[in-house]
C-alpha cells in the first residue's frame, strides 16, 4: 500500500466511504465479517459500540496504520434493529417504525497498534406515514437490505423520515463531526472546514454542527 495511505476503513458501506472522502484524508477499504447477535440483556448502546470494536478487530491491521470501524442500529421501544435479512423482515420493520420515533446510534472506534479512540453519536428520527404500497415498492428496489432500520434517509423517492434531531450523517452511518473530533486527537490531521462540506454534501442546514465541535 502507498506509503500516503495510514488509514483504513473497515466498512464496505459505500455511504461510509462517500462521507469519509469529505475528511480529505487518503484511505483505503478493508471490509471483514463479524457475529451480529445481541447478546442477553445487553443495552442498545453497548452492542453498538461493542459491534463498532469487533469490525476493527476483524481488519488485517498493517504496523502505524490506523483503523477506522463503526456501527450503526435503529433502536425502538428498547429493541435493537439492525439489517433486515430478507424481504419480509424489511416490511416488517417499516411497519413498526411508520408514523413513531426511534433513536439511531452510531459508534465510531478508531484504533493504532491496539490503542483506540472511541465515540458514539445518537439522533432522533420521526419517520412519516408511509403507505403499504410505498413499503412495498421500496423494497421491490432492494434498498432496505444493507441498511440498519431498513431505510435510506437520503432517498428522494420514499423520503421516509419526516423529522429528525441530531446528525444527519449519523443516520446514514458516518457522524463527521463527532470523527472530525476524534481525528483531531491524532496525527492524521484531518481537513478543517468539515461541516461546511458535510451541509454541502448532504444538501442541509445542519442545527447541531456548532455544538458538536464546540464553536458555539
Amino acid at each position: 500500500m502507498p506509503s500516503e495511505f495510514n488509514l483504513i476503513l473497515a466498512s464496505g458501506s459505500p455511504r461510509r466511504k462517500e462521507l469519509l472522502s469529505l475528511l480529505g484524508l487518503p484511505f483505503k477499504v478493508q471490509a471483514g465479517q463479524s457475529d451480529e447477535s445481541v447478546h442477553t440483556g445487553e443495552e442498545p448502546l453497548d452492542y453498538v459500540r461493542r459491534m463498532a470494536s469487533e469490525k476493527g478487530k476483524t481488519c488485517a491491521q498493517e504496523g502505524g496504520l490506523w483503523v477506522l470501524s463503526a456501527d450503526t442500529i435503529v433502536e425502538q421501544d428498547g429493541r435493537v434493529i439492525g439489517k433486515p435479512r430478507s424481504f419480509s423482515e424489511a416490511e416488517e420493520i417499516l411497519k413498526a417504525l411508520r408514523a413513531k420515533d426511534h433513536q439511531v446510534f452510531t459508534a465510531l472506534n478508531l484504533c493504532q497498534n491496539g490503542i483506540s479512540h472511541r465515540t458514539h453519536c445518537q439522533s432522533l428520527v420521526t419517520m412519516r406515514d408511509y403507505s403499504d404500497q410505498e413499503i412495498e415498492t421500496y423494497i421491490q428496489s432492494n434498498s432496505p437490505m444493507d441498511k440498519a432500520g431498513g431505510y435510506a434517509i437520503q432517498d428522494a423517492d420514499f423520503h421516509p423520515v419526516r423529522s429528525l434531531h441530531g446528525c444527519w450523517a449519523n443516520v446514514m452511518g458516518l457522524p463527521l463531526c463527532h470523527l472530525y473530533k476524534m481525528m483531531q486527537q491524532t496525527e492524521l490531521g484531518p481537513k478543517p472546514g468539515i461541516a461546511d462540506r458535510c451541509q454541502d454534501y448532504l444538501g442541509i442546514q445542519c442545527p447541531v454542527f456548532a455544538e458538536i465541535l464546540n464553536e458555539a
